[in-house]
């Protein structure tokens, strides 16, 4: 299970893990590169012979639903 604070994606950058959200037995994994806030990226938690990876998204429509998930979970009211 990912639940660190900072992870190095295979890229060497490092990223701060900002939400974590799972649905569907399938957990999103929410990062943000703390020196450019503007990068930021998705991926998900995947386990392998025992051990846990992050990996891309598949393809567009999972990129859309990883997107709904966090708006929705991160909603705020307007006044």
């Amino acid at each position: 299970m990912i639940d660190n604070s900072r992870v190095v994606l295979e890229n060497g950058i490092e990223y701060d893990v900002v939400e974590k959200i799972e649905s569907n037995q399938q957990a999103y994994i929410y990062l943000v590169n703390p020196k450019e806030m503007e990068d930021i990226c998705i991926r998900k938690e995947i386990e392998e012979n025992g051990k846990t990876y992050l990996v891309g998204l598949d393809n567009q429509e999972e990129v859309n639903l990883a997107l709904k998930l966090f708006a929705e979970k991160n909603q705020t009211e307007e006044n």
